[in-house]
């Protein structure tokens, strides 16, 4: 059975729909909504998803997002349920786009965004959703990575490599992706990126995917 808030937090639930996850909490009331709803869903969900218990995962996560659309880690472990549930159409599309209505101007969003459609293999989408999250905060280190790996999924070997020594740049540590430049002899240190040198997204994002009920 799904966990639930409190029967004293229901009035108030009531009214707390379609939040900004990244909005200043001014009182009491807007941070202890939070706390709830988080408490009560977020790592319950997550046991879930361990369980392979799919369908209460789901519930759980999308609770969270119909009062916080775009709560970052909620998108997160949804994309990622999604990936490990295949049988199932996936339907986290759709809230990324109500995450993207919420509040267009937050980087990390694109950038989770982006993750969910490399893990699709919509490499040139999730390629235009990085670009995004790096017009809004420039020197994202993830952003720079992940945007890296999508150039080389792509074969742009040049373009991955300049996001590759802006990522590091920036404090990366994982090896992956410099492994993947290196064994195709495209690692260049000398080469780098600078904001102004980012191309902004060419086109909008793209049109979801229609999903049959």
């Amino acid at each position: 059975m799904m966990a639930t808030l409190p029967w004293g937090s229901l009035p108030a639930m009531a009214q707390a729909g379609d939040r900004d996850y990244y909005a200043p909490r001014t009182n009491n009331e807007q941070i202890t909504l939070l706390k709830n709803v988080e408490s009560y869903h977020l790592g319950p969900g997550q046991a879930k998803m361990a369980k392979r218990a799919y369908p209460s995962a789901l519930q759980e996560f999308e609770f969270i997002l119909r009062y916080f659309p775009n709560h970052p880690q909620a998108l997160s472990l949804l994309s990622e349920l999604c990936r490990q549930w295949p049988e199932r159409p996936c339907d986290a599309d759709e809230w990324f786009e109500k995450a993207i209505n919420r509040n267009p101007n937050v980087s990390h969003t694109y950038l989770v965004y982006g993750i969910h459609l490399h893990r699709k293999k919509q490499l040139k989408e999730a390629v235009d959703a990085y670009r995004r999250a790096i017009e809004i905060t420039p020197n994202s280190m993830n952003t720079h990575y992940n945007l890296g790996l999508a150039y080389a999924d792509l074969q742009q070997y040049d373009l991955a490599n300049q996001h590759a020594q802006r990522a590091y740049q920036l404090g990366a540590y994982t090896p992956g992706l410099r492994n993947k430049l290196e064994a195709v002899g495209k690692w260049g240190s000398a080469v780098s990126v600078h904001p102004s040198d980012v191309p902004p997204a060419s086109q909008p994002l793209p049109e979801l995917e229609k999903r049959e009920n």
